[in-house]
């Protein structure tokens, strides 16, 4: 429990970090991908939550979301996220560490920790169906993220310094 907690932490405290320098800002791939929007309104996907059929930006703003997480679509009823190449577009940047990677991490570990609690082996296919909700929920959400950077990266440094010195 203390190690996926510490792992977690790390996350989050990493998020932070990178939201100090533009370039790791999920925000921007964001916003950029809604203004892909031609004006057709003939985006049509069944993955989104409620068909949002001819809302391009936001079927623009799923698929960025997707790519960057399972790269293949996840629909509300999976039971697990479909094979593929998942994290191949992978970024390291704020949002997406803490509301991804971090939430993923700490779906994975809570179900560990309730397993252990019963007394039985760890459920993969359970763990599976969270991820999959996980993916879901991420890819059909529509929250803003930053597009200017936050805080001092310096800071932000030392700060995280003085929190891990002791592991290195």
């Amino acid at each position: 429990a203390s190690t996926g907690s510490f792992y977690i932490d790390i996350l989050n405290d990493a998020d932070t970090l990178v939201g100090t320098d533009r370039a790791f800002l999920l925000g921007p791939w964001i916003d950029m991908a809604r203004r892909l929007d031609s004006g057709t309104n003939d985006c049509i996907t069944p993955m989104l939550v409620d068909n949002h059929s001819g809302d391009c930006r936001r079927f623009l703003e799923w698929n960025a979301r997707t790519q960057l997480t399972t790269w293949g679509p996840v629909s509300k009823t999976d039971t697990s996220i479909p094979q593929g190449p998942i994290d191949y577009a992978s970024k390291h940047w704020q949002g997406l560490i803490k509301d991804y990677y971090a939430k993923r991490a700490r779906v994975t570990l809570e179900q560990a920790l309730r397993d252990e609690e019963a007394g039985r082996p760890l459920n993969s296919t359970m763990i599976s169906r969270l991820r999959a909700e996980l993916a879901y929920n991420f890819t059909t959400a529509t929250n803003k993220y930053p597009t200017t950077p936050t805080g001092d990266p310096v800071a932000m440094s030392r700060v995280m310094f003085d929190k891990y010195s002791s592991w290195f």
